[in-house]
């Protein structure tokens, strides 16, 4: 389940996207996710910005979902807070991912605001794409709505994922600043990289019409689900 967690976070904008060359993700966990992104030979840059420098001490004890990902001379660990960091960079990424928590621990629901959503856009190149993963757990359907409507309030062009491998607990929200939809022509492109077909290899989907099979939701369909009302706002969470 986790393995489908950090994997996905990496392939869906990358083959979405085709030809990202600097990503960031936010948060780096066991560091599956930055090792991912590793496997696509074109990409130039990978940062990972994570506020806990113990998280990253114990990496070298989750080899086999990192892959020893620091050796690699395109990663870049940025010892921040992500927020801080966003507003105070220069760099601009084709390609973001936000990885967090469950929503229902206070401080991660700042990483899901108006604001912070905002600061990510101003972030991106041109054609870029913001992933974000949404947990399910303990999210009624107002607050869900709202969690969906805040996002597309920064990303009019929100697509929403999920995966077709094995039963998960999150979705993937992906915005963008033109309509998406998967091509599975380009998809199958991108599974021509031996690395990238052998990662997703390893949660069996490899498959580019499994790939594009796991768009949950369009644009429109998403516009419709979420409807008008609240947004969350560092003003009001």
């Amino acid at each position: 389940l986790m393995l489908t967690d950090q994997k996905s976070l990496a392939h869906v904008p990358m083959l979405l996207h085709g030809a990202a060359r600097q990503v960031l993700t936010v948060g780096f966990g066991s560091g599956g996710a930055s090792w991912s992104f590793t496997r696509y030979k074109a990409l130039e840059r990978v940062d990972a910005v994570e506020i806990d420098p113990t998280v990253f001490r114990a990496a070298p004890f989750l080899q086999d979902s990192n892959h020893g990902v620091w050796q690699d001379p395109r990663f870049h660990l940025v010892l921040e807070d992500a927020r801080n960091y966003l507003a105070s960079t220069g760099t601009r990424y084709d390609i973001i991912s936000t990885d967090c928590t469950d929503l229902r621990y206070k401080t991660n629901a700042n990483l899901y605001t108006v604001d912070y959503f905002t600061l990510v856009r101003d972030r991106l190149n041109p054609g870029g794409i913001v992933t974000v993963w949404m947990p399910l757990g303990g999210l009624g359907g107002d607050t869900f709505r709202m969690a969906l409507r805040t996002f597309r309030r920064v990303f009019p062009h929100t697509t929403i994922w999920y995966m077709t491998n094995q039963p998960t607990h999150y979705l993937l929200l992906v915005g963008t600043d033109v309509p998406l939809r998967p091509d599975p022509a380009a998809i199958r492109s991108g599974l021509r990289e031996q690395e990238v077909l052998s990662d997703l290899a390893e949660i069996r989907l490899d498959d580019p019409l499994k790939l594009a099979a796991s768009l949950l939701a369009d644009e429109e369909e998403v516009a419709r689900f979420v409807g008008d009302g609240p947004v969350n706002t560092d003003r009001h969470p």
